[in-house]
Parts: C-alpha cells; structure tokens; sequence
C-alpha cells in the first residue's frame, strides 16, 4: 500500500492545488481537444470534454478504486511496474482528480500525469489512465567511443529520461580514462564535482544513477594496458577503493563494462588461476556485486566481452557464465548484432536461456536522426530493460547533440510503452513538444 501522505508527490503537488477557497468554481462541461500524453499510457479513456478550471484538487487513493472500467482494470492487471492510476471526474459542480499509485516512482508520474491533463488554455479533460511499464530497466548509456558528454548535456538528458518514465541513468562513456586505464585513479576535482552534481539531480528526478568501471585490457591496447589482474587481492583492493571513492560522491549503483576488451588473460596469474577468461570475468562479477550489495547497493549491471549474438564463441561464454553468475545481475546485451536493426523476441531466447535470467537491451539504433524503428512489441517477454546508448554521439559520426535530442523522445517512448509504439506518431510528437516547450537541449551547440 502506498505510504500516506506520499513524500515524492506532495513537493510537485504544492503548486498544483492551491486552497480551495482561493478556486473559482469551475465553468460547465465544453468540448476539448483529443488529448496527447508522452509517452503514451497503457490505457486511456478519454471523453473529450473538460472543465476550464486548471487547479483541481488532487488526491490519492490508498488502495486502486474499485470503479475502474472493465477495460482499465484489465490494463492494470496486465502487470509491468511503477503502475498507477489517474481519475479525473466532475462531480457536483467539482473538479476532481483521484490517483493510485503503487510506489512512490509511480505517483511521481501520476502527478505528471494529472498536471498534463490541463491543456494550454486551463481547461482539465475528463479522462481515466492506466499506466505501467512492462520493462523493469529504461533509460540511458551515455556508452558512446568519445569524449564525456558535457556536464548541462547530461544534465539535459537525465532531466528528460524523468519525463519520459526512465528509471536508469548508467553513465559509461568510453573517453573517461578513470572509468578504463585509469580505473583505480581518483577522479580530478572538477570531473568528481560534476559526476556527483549528476547523481544529485538523477536523484531529484527519482532516476537511478549508475557509474560503470572499464578495468580489462581495451582492445588495440598493448599488454598490460591497466588491466586488473582478475586473480589478485591487491587489485580488488584497489577497485573497491575507486568503488567507494566513487560512493562518495552521492552515487549508489554500479556497473561492470568488460565489452570490447582482449579476449585473452593477460596475467600469468590469471591464467594460473582460471580455466577460461568467462571464468575469470563471471568470478570479478561476483566479488564486485557482493561488494556493493553488502553496502545496500542494487545488484551489479554487466556487460562482457560478448554481448551479442554475432561474435563468435557468444555461446560457451554465455553458458559458463550463466552457470555461475550471481541471480540478480543484470545483464546488457546487444542483440543479434552490435547494431542490430531488427530485434525480436526470437533473437533474445538462446542468450537468455545460455545466461539463465532475462538480458537488458543495450540498445544501439538508431544511428541516424530518425525515430527508432524496428523492436519488436512484444519484447519486455524476453527483456528485463531497454536502454539507449547515446551512439549518435560516437566518435565518427559527424552528430551534435542537438541531433540526438530530435531522436530521445521516441526511444524513452518506446521503453515505456512497446505495445503502442509508433515511429512515425512518436517522432512527431516529440517534434512538437520541442517546438512547443523548448526544453533543454534544442539549438544546442555541438557535443
């Protein structure tokens, strides 16, 4: 049940319903537009009629009304997380809002939810929602090859992963040498100062800051290249330190990137020690993730040196790796390809079966400025999570920013609500909030 009076909605609430004394009563029914939210809810049933009153009362319910339509009820029985509710109804000369929400991330979004329903001219539409996100995991890498992006591009972007019902804010850039060589390295003071600004606003937004280490040895780079010797003390000893030094700026969840490194050991040591690299990869995993956790951390996100079905030899470091990674990790992975333009429900079976629990998509597309396309509906059936790599921003490529933030909308769009996903509606109606509310990001200058 949810926690009354709800802490996370009452500070977004404390401009929204001002006393009811100082409301004037609201006009006679009229009608209104169709209306658009973004993304687009589970369910929703709208009358097309509205009051002009743009400060109705809102309140939460403490269980889910037991007067939802057929229709809305089997919606919320659909399952998914951070489900809730929004009901707004005229009543005896009285606008009203009711909500449920089932945690507190949820009735942040109710909130949202019901300050949307008041379009620009005041007037609140008479409508029922029932939302929910079948993807556990949603949001962003900032995983592109390049440099950082910039402290107000993060900042923009994370802002706009709440709006668009992310959860996930995993910050991995390839162009940070203390996340990869310099992995055991404290961070300068002005690089600490603004990784832990970021946490503090993902916090705000009520996303979940990730920060990824790189410790293997990069592909192309000569041995040893900084890599951890997977064997020894001495080095986990230091990667605990980064770990905790990095707690320190406010961040409480962690990832290990072993992609895109030598598939070979590189220590004697390690080679004396572990059979194969999987087991020499599955083994730091699991030490790491019984690190963090011990200190209240979520468990461990990760990605190895195969994450995706394309690379050869994907198959006998996937089994022996599922066999002994610690349940609760979460896995990222690529799909059929490293960018693949097509993923289905088929191309995720094998790689969840091998690795013993669901793969959170690292998703890789679009890499060009245009809506993302070609995921299946269906997919939260075989993926725990859809996240978005800022790839467009890949060393290469010849994009700015700017140009990322045309495509955002449509990929948090997708995340949140697969089944209804529509390339072409999706892109446009984020054009149009561009347009309209000018957010953060729009003119940038380049990344």
């Amino acid at each position: 049940m949810l926690r009354a009076p709800l802490l996370a909605a009452a500070t977004a609430l404390a401009a929204f319903a001002p006393a009811a004394c100082s409301a004037p009563p609201p006009s006679p029914l009229e009608p209104v537009d169709a209306l658009v939210l973004y993304p687009m809810p589970r369910y929703v049933a709208d009358t097309r009629l509205g009051v002009r009153y743009a400060h109705p009362a809102l309140a939460f319910d403490s269980a889910l009304p037991p007067d939802l339509p057929p229709a809305a009820r089997a919606a919320w029985d659909a399952g998914g997380v951070d489900r809730y509710v929004v009901l707004a109804r005229y009543d005896s000369g009285r606008a009203l809002i009711r909500a449920y929400a089932e945690n507190e991330r949820a009735a942040g979004y109710a909130t949202a939810t019901a300050h949307a329903l008041v379009d620009g001219s005041g007037r609140l539409h008479l409508a029922t929602v029932v939302d929910g996100a079948p993807f556990a995991v949603r949001g962003f890498v900032e995983g592109h090859y390049g440099a950082p992006l910039l402290p107000w591009q993060r900042a923009c972007l994370i802002d706009r992963a709440a709006a668009l019902r992310g959860n996930l804010y995993l910050y991995g850039p390839k162009g940070d040498p203390f996340a990869h060589q310099r992995w055991a390295d404290p961070y300068p003071p002005d690089v600490a100062a603004a990784l832990a600004d970021a946490a503090a606003l993902a916090r705000a937004r009520d996303v979940d800051f990730a920060w990824a280490v790189s410790p293997g040895l990069q592909a192309g780079y000569a041995a040893p290249g900084g890599s951890i010797s997977y064997a020894s003390d001495e080095d986990f000893a230091r990667l605990a330190a980064k770990i905790d030094a990095v707690r320190a700026l406010g961040i409480d969840r962690f990832a290990l990137f072993l992609d895109d490194i030598e598939p070979a050991l590189v220590y004697d040591a390690d080679r004396a020690a572990f059979a194969t690299p999987a087991a020499a990869h599955v083994a730091l995993a699991n030490r790491l993730d019984a690190y963090v956790t011990a200190a209240g951390a979520p468990h461990l996100l990760f990605v190895g040196p195969y994450y995706t079905t394309k690379l050869d030899g994907w198959q006998a470091w996937s089994a022996e790796v599922g066999a002994t990674l610690t349940p609760g990790i979460d896995v990222l992975w690529t799909g059929a390809a490293v960018y693949p333009p097509v993923t289905s429900i088929d191309d995720l079976r094998a790689p969840d079966a091998l690795l013993g629990r669901d793969v959170v998509i690292w998703n890789n597309q679009p890499r060009a400025r245009v809506a993302l396309d070609g995921f299946s509906p269906g997919l939260p059936a075989a993926a725990r999570g859809f996240l978005s790599n800022t790839i467009l921003l890949q060393t290469g490529y010849g994009f700015t920013f700017d140009d990322l933030w045309q495509i955002v909308g449509t990929l948090g769009d997708y995340a949140w609500n697969p089944a209804a996903y529509d390339p072409d509606r999706s892109l446009q109606t984020w054009g149009d909030l561009l347009t309209t509310a000018n957010p953060c990001g729009a003119n940038s200058d380049t990344s």
